[in-house]
């Protein structure tokens, strides 16, 4: 599967790295309501909840997915865009930072914050001309939220760019770099102590790759080119991870005239330098780490690769997944999502998984539909509750305040006199209090 190492303009040097099983595995096509998309990020909670960005025309969701793969709740923002490129929490996970491009594109960005519940509590239209952000740096800096992205003065002529943002989505600065640099900034890290920024740019459709050491001024301290001449071949970027001060890049050579055209894994250190090419037989869409100091990667198959760059094993997803997005399980496995092609009627389901450490899907324990009414209610809520097992029952305010806790077994109901008219989120937990489902209850008078 890995093939040995290309030796290409620079000595390349290996790749030195330094529990238990979950207890579900299951895949799941759920009914988003939106087809014919690839969601572009998921990315699991502390809890174990997964959370899933995408967007069909100008139609952005976010969903929020409980053990069993069932939908805890879906939304979307008021103000719409063409699409959520980057989602990140710097809290946490009990809030998350969204991005894209707003309409008309390229004329401003949306900036979302959304909470653990599901409730919007920033949209912001981010109106800079000319100038597209989409990704975060991975960690707040000085209390503001950096991003990345790109300017075209004019197109296309594309200049890595860097901005610092409020907690509200102000700009309070950005840097740009102009020239023939054909690049947007994909990946932002701190780097030295936290005192300077490393971006990694690319161009998809000019097959360049660019690294940019800055320090907090936005000087260049060092900058590194990649891909086209004088080395004759297009470098197309898919995805990057950081590990242990490592960075290693997914990427597609073509159209090449020193090393063979195909699938290959780009290491670099914290200046910015590259370490060297793995070529790596097949097609991946995305990239993680994994506890073990390896990596995984995904498209049409699943694939493990050990701290020494050597493939533990390789799963088929069934036929038609296409991954856009993986990561490692907190208790162990992977989870991922994308897309499913339906030849039947033509089009594209979403598809989320997650597997055991071996990377093995099991037939989904489905969690029993839960049945809550009536919606809008007066003075109670009814439950019929699967099992036979201790459920917990939770009221929420928009505000996030609890007005309501209960458990119960079976049919149950929950009394809820005294509250003021108005929208409330009904929590249902299991008997480990792990989320199940999350409401919107209507309250009458």
């Amino acid at each position: 599967m890995i093939r040995s190492f290309n030796i290409l303009i620079i000595i390349i040097c290996t790749l030195p790295f330094f529990g238990r099983a979950q207890s579900f595995e299951w895949e799941s096509e759920p009914e988003t309501g939106v087809n014919n998309v690839a969601f572009t990020k998921i990315i699991e909670t502390t809890t174990g909840d997964l959370v899933m960005v995408g967007a069909k025309n100008i139609d952005n969701r976010v969903y929020k997915f409980n053990n069993f793969g069932k939908i805890i709740w879906e939304v979307s923002p008021t103000i719409r865009g063409r699409f959520i490129d980057d989602i990140i929490s710097y809290d946490n996970f009990n809030s998350f930072y969204l991005i894209g491009p707003g309409l008309p594109f390229p004329s401003r960005n949306n900036l979302y914050q959304i909470n653990i519940n599901g409730i919007f509590t920033l949209e912001k239209i981010v109106y800079t001309y000319n100038y597209y952000s989409q990704t975060f740096l991975n960690k707040l800096y000085k209390g503001k939220i950096v991003t990345g992205g790109y300017g075209f003065t004019p197109y296309p002529n594309l200049n890595p760019l860097l901005e610092f943002r409020s907690f509200n989505g102000d700009t309070l600065g950005k840097f740009e770099y102009k020239g023939d640099w054909s690049s947007r900034v994909r990946k932002i890290y701190l780097v030295n102590n936290d005192t300077e920024f490393l971006l990694f740019c690319s161009q998809h459709n000019f097959g360049r790759l660019t690294s940019i050491r800055i320090d907090t001024l936005g000087n260049i301290i060092k900058a590194n080119f990649w891909g086209l001449e004088p080395n004759f071949y297009e470098c197309n970027y898919y995805d990057m991870v950081e590990k242990n001060h490592f960075y290693y890049m997914l990427v597609r050579l073509t159209n090449s005239k020193m090393i063979e055209r195909g699938t290959y894994l780009y290491k670099f250190n914290e200046l910015g330098d590259s370490l060297g090419l793995i070529k790596i037989d097949g097609m991946f869409n995305t990239i993680n780490s994994t506890p073990d100091n390896g990596l995984i990667l995904a498209k049409h198959t699943l694939l493990k690769l050990d701290s020494n760059m050597n493939v533990e094993w390789e799963k088929p997803f069934k036929e038609g997944v296409e991954i856009q997005s993986v990561g490692s399980a907190r208790g162990g496995g992977y989870f991922g999502s994308g897309r499913r092609y339906d030849k039947n009627d033509n089009t594209y389901r979403t598809y989320v998984f997650k597997t055991n450490l071996n990377g093995d899907i099991e037939p989904n324990n489905d969690y029993p539909d839960v049945e809550i009414y009536p919606n809008p209610f007066k003075d109670r809520i009814d439950f019929e509750l699967p099992f036979g097992k201790k459920h917990y029952m939770v009221l929420y305010d928009l505000q996030g305040k609890k007005c309501r806790e209960s458990e119960a077994i079976g049919s149950t109901y929950l009394i809820l006199e005294n509250l003021p008219k108005g929208i409330y989120l009904l929590h249902l937990l299991d008997e480990n209090k792990n989320p199940i489902q999350v409401k919107k209850m209507l309250k009458m008078e």
